[in-house]
């Protein structure tokens, strides 16, 4: 199936769904952890996880970066090298 069409028919499913209560289905299963939706495809390649990030965007206005956009947190921590 190409691109344009399997976006299409995945997006169909998603806005079948309620993202409010996905979330809450989320949370109850992370247990108070944070949550990551993540893929194997690299940077910049077609994944659908991206189509969830948009979906969540659109329907809770909750922000989902890419993982290379989050910026790391300075740590004082010693390294041994």
């Amino acid at each position: 199936m190409k691109i344009p069409e399997y976006t299409k028919r995945f997006n169909e499913k998603l806005f079948k769904l309620d993202a409010v209560e996905v979330l809450e289905q989320l949370k109850e299963l992370s247990q108070g952890k944070d949550l990551a939706l993540l893929c194997y495809e690299k940077p910049g390649d077609f994944c659908h996880r991206r189509l969830v990030a948009e979906w969540l965007e659109r329907k809770t206005g909750i922000e989902v970066p890419e993982f290379s956009q989050v910026k790391k947190e300075e740590t004082n921590q010693p390294n041994l090298l």
